[in-house]
């Protein structure tokens, strides 16, 4: 959201309030002193109410581009909804139409210091993939380069946080190292276990061309923080 009234709205607080100042007075405490990268995600939503009636908050994109920018944030992204088994949600076309024009406003905000990142759920709902996001590989190369960390267990990754299936260990009893260096990151098999839109897939099939001897020439303009 951009507005408390609709972050009260789709996140409301335990008592029916909003967090939304507090969450934003925060954010801007945190761009003062910080010393890594600090971002924006806009989930865009729509949801049927009990009347009938459609809400949204995807009118508020470009009002929330002007807030991170405001804010001191590092970059500002928009994502498409997923269900609880991260399969990606359709919005109307007449949604889309209008993130994107807003999206398109906001890049004019786009400095050496301020950046609109590109979502790959995003990308699905442009390409009107689905929710499914069928996979021909075995094994996740991506898992070699990262992990989910959590106090209930090391996962493959965040897709699969609390899937038992996919714990590698458990850091609060065991040594980061030793998780590592003794678990195996091939218990997840992508072709089976992740029908779901993953924002990976694409670095898995780069990595699978760079295994084939396909791969492209690395370039300054081709560095990606999220990959």
């Amino acid at each position: 959201a951009a507005t408390s009234e609709t972050y009260r709205s789709f996140r409301p607080d335990r008592r029916g309030g909003s967090a939304f100042d507090r969450v934003i007075g925060n954010m801007r405490r945190l761009a003062e002193v910080k010393t890594g990268a600090l971002g924006y995600s806009f989930l865009v939503m729509v949801r049927q109410e009990s009347d009938g009636t459609t809400v949204s908050n995807h009118e508020e994109v470009l009002a929330g581009a002007e807030l991170a920018h405001d804010i001191g944030c590092d970059y500002f992204e928009v994502k498409a909804m997923f269900d609880e088994q991260h399969h990606v949600i359709g919005v109307p076309d007449e949604v889309l139409a209008s993130v994107e024009i807003q999206i398109e406003r906001a890049r004019s905000l786009e400095s050496d210091h301020f950046q609109i990142v590109n979502s790959s759920t995003l990308d699905s709902l442009r390409k009107h993939e689905g929710p499914v996001q069928p996979k021909d590989y075995r094994r996740c190369g991506v898992a070699e380069l990262r992990t989910l960390i959590t106090p209930s267990g090391v996962y493959t990754c965040p897709y699969h946080r609390g899937n038992k299936a996919a714990m590698l260990g458990d850091a609060v009893t065991d040594s980061l190292v030793d998780i590592w260096r003794d678990s195996d990151r091939g218990i997840v098999d992508p072709s089976r276990d992740c029908g779901f839109h993953c924002a990976r897939h694409r670095s898995n099939l780069e990595l699978a061309e760079l295994a084939a001897g396909r791969g492209r020439e690395v370039r300054d303009t081709d560095y990606d923080l999220f990959i």
